[in-house]
């Protein structure tokens, strides 16, 4: 006998039916009170539980009888067991009449529902996925990046997004982006078992390049920022003086859009003085590249500095008469203090003496205060595997949420923050909070329609259009008044909504190659999905059998699954439909996943 299917995360749920419309009206007063099934969602074959309640209970006999869906009822007295047939077509509504009779003779009857698929409950997954997102300064998208966790890595899509799968859990492991004529980016990334974690990476354009002979002086600025490199000061890995020096430099300030984006790493740093890595307050920052004509790297030589020059923003300026001086260390990948500048008396700059070149900023560390954020959608159910940023001018701090929907993110003690959360491409807005003083902790609730599942398609370059249909279950009283057809489709010119029905919504759309194409849910309503993939650029054109197309299911409780396109299609020419799955929904939550991966010349349900 096949094992019941239990709902996800609410396995000994139970579906009370509090009754009395169908009882049989008696003078003893004889009535069914309440129904429990459980599970209220099972497999063919498999089994659940029905007790009845009834009042009074004295001399109270209990029959059962099967009226619609098949399978049989076994046991005796007020809970008894029903099993499924083993031949039950999908999605079933089985019904079970309960009747009790007392000692007078009268009866009181009602029915109780069961729902049959064929389907497995979501498991917990042992991997994550990463979406990343690439943007250039001003937020638009960047395409064509190159990003690299580890030893995955893809290529951003004309929307700035790629996609990674099957990832190991980690912390703080090293996202690497980089694109022709930018400033390369490095940022730390926590991936979390059967979550889809999200980051956002800002790539700024090379400010200034120029090329100079050998003898020469080098002065590369950008924007008021940058490096005076004497003349013979430069040489390569094996000492050795490089007859021609190509430099560029790139300058941000913290008032700049993107920065916090921008700025490789974290807003975090190794004291010099006693070696404690705390959170910094930044003010600007110079990124300076020295290379001979073939592009090799070039360094200082030993005893050589150079002058380095960081500006500040006229509306966000210490005004100090020194500031601490930071290095990015491209080995580590983290932030020292090797230093200060002193103010430049004649503009608004920090500018000194320098032995290496590289990226630098200058600005404070800080004692960290706390902010406890819980992260709820819409209808009060815990996030989940969310990104949430603590931010403000000059620094930004980010941390992601556990199973209860709870992180902490380190803020700048007494002052205004704001705090907002991403999941998927789905982003909060931002909201004020109030940070504690030094040591302390407080407080910060955020709700947002973050998606509950998402679906994430991607593919080869060929063909070029690949469309995601995902139909949706629908709850009459969610659309006032207009009653609704049996399923709504979001796809491509028909994106839907998260904050109202169908409570999904197309958030990411490519129709030209590799993807990714994200559907996201933001409630479950009960009843069943279908996500069918269409080859939009025609079978003629480039069957989807050889599109290399995957499918990526993220479901509440940590479950991530995936269907590869089967490289068979029976009949090619005519069946430009990939049905991969349908996801069926109870009344208490319970999903169930019928996978289907199979081709179809129609995107009609097969079984509803």
């Amino acid at each position: 006998m096949r094992s019941r299917l239990p709902p996800l995360a609410c396995a000994a749920a139970l579906a009370a039916l509090m009754l009395g419309c169908s009882s049989s009206a008696q003078p003893s007063g004889l009535r069914i009170v309440s129904i429990s099934v459980d599970p209220s969602t099972v497999g063919p074959g498999g089994t659940c539980t029905l007790t009845v309640t009834a009042e009074p209970t004295d001399g109270v006999a209990y029959s059962y009888r099967v009226l619609a869906g098949g399978g049989h009822v076994t046991g005796e007295g007020a809970s008894v067991t029903y099993t499924a047939a083993d031949d039950a077509p999908n999605n079933t509504a089985a019904t079970v009449r309960c009747t009790v009779t007392g000692q007078a003779g009268a009866t009181a009857s009602h029915d109780a529902r069961i729902h049959v698929v064929r389907g497995d409950a979501p498991q917990p997954s042992a991997t994550g996925l990463l979406l990343v997102e690439v943007t250039q300064p001003d937020g638009s998208p960047l395409e064509g990046a190159t990003v690299t966790f580890g030893a995955s890595g893809a290529s951003t899509n004309e929307q700035g997004l790629a996609v990674l799968r099957d990832l190991a859990p980690v912390t703080g492991s090293l996202l690497r982006v980089r694109a022709e004529g930018r400033w390369d980016n490095v940022k730390p990334v926590t991936i979390i078992a059967g979550e889809p974690t999200s980051v956002s990476v800002a790539l700024a354009s090379i400010g200034t390049s120029l090329s100079s002979a050998m003898g020469e002086d080098v002065t590369v600025m950008h924007d008021g920022g940058g490096a005076v490199l004497p003349a013979h000061s430069l040489v390569d890995d094996l000492g050795n003086a490089a007859p021609a020096v190509v430099a560029t430099a790139t300058t941000r300030l913290s008032t700049d859009d993107g920065y916090s984006s921008i700025f490789p790493g974290v807003f975090t740093g190794r004291r010099a003085s006693d070696g404690a890595v705390l959170p910094i307050r930044t003010y600007g920052l110079v990124h300076v590249t020295v290379a001979d004509g073939l592009g090799n790297p070039l360094r200082l030589a030993q005893g050589q500095t150079a002058q380095l020059t960081i500006p500040m923003s006229s509306v966000f300026d210490p005004a100090a008469v020194s500031l601490p001086l930071w290095r990015f260390d491209e080995d580590t990948d983290t932030w020292a203090e090797i230093g200060s500048l002193p103010r430049d008396p004649s503009a608004p700059a920090y500018t000194g003496p320098v032995g290496e070149i590289g990226t630098w900023c200058v600005g404070y560390s800080y004692e960290e205060a706390l902010e406890r954020v819980s992260l709820t959608n819409g209808i009060g159910q815990a996030i989940a595997g969310a990104l949430v940023v603590a931010e403000s001018t000059g620094w930004r701090s980010i941390g992601y949420t556990d199973e209860s929907g709870a992180a902490t993110v380190a803020c700048p003690p007494g002052e205004t923050c704001g705090i907002w959360a991403r999941r998927g491409t789905v982003v909060s807005s931002a909201r004020d909070a109030a940070t504690p003083a030094a040591g302390q902790a407080s407080d910060t609730a955020v709700s947002f329609l973050a998606p509950r599942a998402e679906v994430i398609l991607t593919w080869g370059g060929h063909p070029a259009d690949l469309a995601a249909h995902l139909f949706c279950a629908v709850d009459p009283a969610d659309w006032g008044g207009w009653v609704p057809p049996d399923e709504y489709e979001v796809t491509r010119g028909r994106a839907g909504s998260l904050v109202r029905a169908p409570w999904a919504a197309l958030t990411a759309d490519d129709h030209q190659g590799f993807g990714p194409e994200i559907a996201s849910i933001s409630r479950l309503v009960p009843g069943t999905y279908r996500y069918v993939v269409e080859n939009a650029s025609g079978q003629s054109v480039s069957p989807i059998e050889y599109s290399d197309a995957e499918v990526t299911l993220c479901l509440p409780g940590g479950s991530i699954r995936s269907w590869s396109a089967p490289l068979t299609n029976p009949s090619s020419a005519s069946n430009p439909y990939w049905r991969v799955f349908e996801l069926a929904i109870d009344d208490t939550d319970g999903i169930a996943v019928i996978s289907q991966n199979e081709y179809s010349a129609t995107d009609a349900a097969t079984t509803l």
